[in-house]
């Protein structure tokens, strides 16, 4: 992989410059989830711990990122803190990171399917102390993939502030208008629900549907053609990227965020829908399923969708294909009848599903920055570190049942203590 520049910079001044007590390594691009995660954990402990910064990759989108979190982006210091958290899919793991000095090396980490590619958990159990996951049914893939390092859970913190300061939505539009955001692939389906959409409301001009991504091109391409083939007039693609305020706009001119994604890690957009107050149809399968236990969302029934051989969402080769021959990982799909029902139920009982939606604003500021902060500072400087049963971030102490990471947490406060 190539070594970029920020790369080089750490250590060509790594034995000049003192050390900050956070290094975040990771891309840097806000309308993108994966690229919006250093800037999120930056943001929650930018006041209360020094930081510094380095690139995952060879460029860095700075479009929309807060003035402060640019400033640390910018640091002049390039040496290494004592903890270092790597926010970037692990097929950008550069073998210069190796051999980092730091102490304590933590990857924030998630996966979309049900196996992880094996070279994930050679870099995880050969170059990390500890693999933080954002839901806890990646615990179980993680592990049943062959991690052995400790797995901690600890929600994405999201920008949600914008969304929440909306009011409520108290009618729908005319016409209708069920939408979705997110990149544009066979992972998150949007041909499927384009294809359900026609099937239950036509070309009936009394609802429309937005589709809005990014990246994707032969995607995009399908969707386009099959939008023609079928002669819609009430759908909309939107095959750009946003920039902050015109995506707020666009969730906010929603009736109904609908994804029927075959895997998720996490999934941003039906947070910010509901930070909103806004009617969700989503998959319940992966990281949807903690949404549909809510109750707040209408979660559509998935099944395996299996022989999945291949990442179509990611180009890099560290994803090998003997891996996927000896090991069969596979996503979940939607019937295509259930999506029309769920199009077709939130459509006509809007009123109840809008209820549901504005009672899950409050569930969903549970995943702002300042709700999050304490177990952020907790990862990264605990008040209070316990040798125990299991690997578990509460306001203050981190738990965990590795003797090995133990000793190293009480080494870095032992360090950093007055």
């Amino acid at each position: 992989m190539k070594l970029n520049f920020f790369i080089f910079l750490f250590f060509v001044f790594n034995q000049i410059l003192p050390a900050p007590y956070l290094t975040v390594v990771g891309p840097i691009c806000f309308p993108d989830g994966i690229g919006r995660q250093s800037i999120s954990i930056m943001e929650c402990l930018k006041n209360d711990i020094e930081i510094n910064f380095m690139s995952s990759r060879n460029t860095i989108n700075i479009e929309d990122v807060p003035s402060s979190i640019k400033s640390i982006i910018k640091n002049p210091s390039h040496v290494f803190g004592q903890i270092m958290i790597f926010e970037d899919t692990l097929d950008y793991f550069p073998s210069v990171l190796e051999h980092t000095p730091s102490s304590i090396k933590i990857a924030y980490t998630m996966y979309e399917k049900t196996q992880l590619p094996s070279e994930w958990v050679e870099i995880l159990n050969s170059y990390f102390d500890a693999a933080i996951v954002p839901d806890e049914f990646l615990v179980d893939v993680y592990k049943n993939s062959g991690v052995i390092i400790p797995i901690f859970v600890l929600p994405l913190s999201l920008y949600l502030e914008p969304f929440l300061e909306i009011p409520a939505k108290t009618q729908a539009n005319f016409p209708f208008i069920f939408g979705t955001s997110g990149m544009l692939s066979d992972r998150k389906n949007q041909l499927l629900l384009l294809e359900a959409f026609e099937k239950t409301f036509g070309n009936s001009p009394d609802v429309k549907l937005k589709i809005h991504g990014r990246s994707g091109f032969e995607y995009a391409k399908r969707l386009k053609e099959r939008i023609d083939q079928l002669k819609l007039t009430n759908v909309e693609l939107i095959d750009r990227t946003f920039t902050w305020i015109e995506y707020i706009e666009f969730m906010a001119s929603l009736d109904c965020f609908v994804s029927v994604s075959r895997g998720e890690g996490f999934s941003i957009p039906p947070r910010e829908a509901l930070a909103l107050g806004i009617p969700c149809i989503i998959s319940d399968n992966t990281g949807h399923q903690t949404l549909c236990k809510t109750g707040f969302v209408k979660a559509i029934p998935s099944y395996k969708l299996e022989n999945v051989s291949i990442n179509k969402d990611y180009s890099s080769s560290s994803f090998r294909n003997n891996y996927y021959q000896l090991h069969e990982p596979y996503e979940f799909e939607c019937s295509l009848n259930s999506v029309c029902l769920a199009l077709k139920d939130t459509f006509f009982n809007f009123v109840h599903y809008l209820k549901e939606a504005i009672i899950g604003r409050k569930w969903a500021s549970q995943f702002v920055h300042d709700e999050l902060k304490e177990k952020y500072l907790t990862l990264i400087k605990p008040k209070k570190v316990i040798l125990g049963l299991s690997n578990k971030i509460t306001n203050g102490s981190l738990i965990t049942d590795s003797k090995t990471l133990y000793e190293k947490y009480l080494q870095v406060i032992n360090v950093q203590s007055p």
